[in-house]
C-alpha cells in the first residue's frame, strides 16, 4: 500500500509543466493506469525532464540548500510563541498554530494580501483550522515569511 510520488515540476521549478514519477506495486500502478487522463505528458515536458536530470550539480546543490533552509525555518518557527512545526522529510513543514488563537484560513488570507502564499490545512482529513503548511524557500524568502508570521500573530 505504499506509493512514492516524485514531482520534477516542483524540484526543478518547471512552472506549467507536469512531470514526475511514481513508484508503487504493480497492482497500484495498474489501478492508476485505468484512472489516468487519456493523454500522456507532452514532448516539451519530456525534453525538459531529460535535460534536467543530467544537471547533477544543480540536483546536489538544491538538496543541500533545501535541507539547510528547512532546518533554519524549523528552528525559527519554534521560536515564535504558539507555532509548533513538525519535522518533515519533504520540502515543506506542517505547523500547528492552534495556540496562537489565529485560524489557519485567517492567517493564509492575511499573508496572501502581502503576496505570501501558505497552505491552509483545514480541509486535510484529521486536521482542523489550526494547521498550515509552509514551503521551504530561499533564506531571503524564509526571513520575509518569518517576519510576516510574527507580525500577523501580533495583530
Amino acid at each position: 500500500n505504499l506509493l512514492v510520488l516524485y514531482s520534477m515540476t516542483k524540484f526543478f521549478g518547471f512552472p506549467g509543466l507536469r512531470l514526475g514519477a511514481v513508484v508503487a506495486s504493480r497492482d497500484i500502478i495498474n489501478r492508476m493506469r485505468n484512472r489516468r487522463d487519456p493523454w500522456g505528458i507532452n514532448t516539451l515536458a519530456i525534453s525538459a525532464g531529460e535535460e534536467a536530470i543530467k544537471d547533477k550539480v544543480h540536483i546536489k546543490a538544491t538538496i543541500i540548500e533545501t535541507e539547510k533552509e528547512k532546518g533554519y525555518l524549523f528552528s525559527e518557527l519554534g521560536k515564535i510563541n504558539g507555532f509548533k512545526p513538525y519535522h518533515s522529510e519533504a520540502n515543506f513543514l506542517l505547523v500547528d498554530i492552534r495556540e496562537t488563537g489565529i485560524a489557519s484560513w485567517d492567517l493564509a488570507e492575511k499573508l496572501a494580501k502581502k503576496g505570501i502564499l501558505i497552505r491552509d490545512c483545514a480541509n486535510f482529513i484529521g486536521l482542523e483550522q489550526g494547521y498550515i503548511r509552509l514551503a521551504i524557500r530561499t533564506r531571503e524568502d524564509n526571513d520575509i515569511l518569518l517576519r510576516e508570521l510574527k507580525q500577523a500573530k501580533e495583530l
